[in-house]
């Protein structure tokens, strides 16, 4: 269980993604929107979900962790505009 900003294993491990509401001022109606996932290797995962400014909804994703990773990060875009809108800090690999 290793938060944004942590150190952990990716040794037979797993990414798990969380993304709640957007902010009001970051959400458009009818624009698309998309998650990424970064390494030091580049985007390993990318996908479109259904953003929502509903505090109760939850968008959740999960991925085999790469042990050769150095890290891992989060992107999220408006794939409308292609405007960055959060970015996570890296969670570190241990061993690396």
């Amino acid at each position: 269980n290793t938060q944004m900003g942590g150190t952990g294993s990716f040794e037979d491990a797993y990414l798990e993604v969380g993304i709640g509401a957007l902010h009001n001022s970051t959400y458009v109606e009818g624009h698309k929107y998309r998650v990424e996932i970064w390494s030091n290797e580049g985007i390993v995962h990318s996908q479109q979900f259904n953003a929502t400014t509903d505090e109760s909804q939850m968008t959740y994703l999960r991925m085999k962790t790469d042990e050769d990773s150095k890290y891992y990060r989060v992107e999220i875009y408006d794939s409308s505009t292609n405007t960055l809108l959060a970015l996570g800090n890296p969670i570190w690999n241990s061993a690396k």
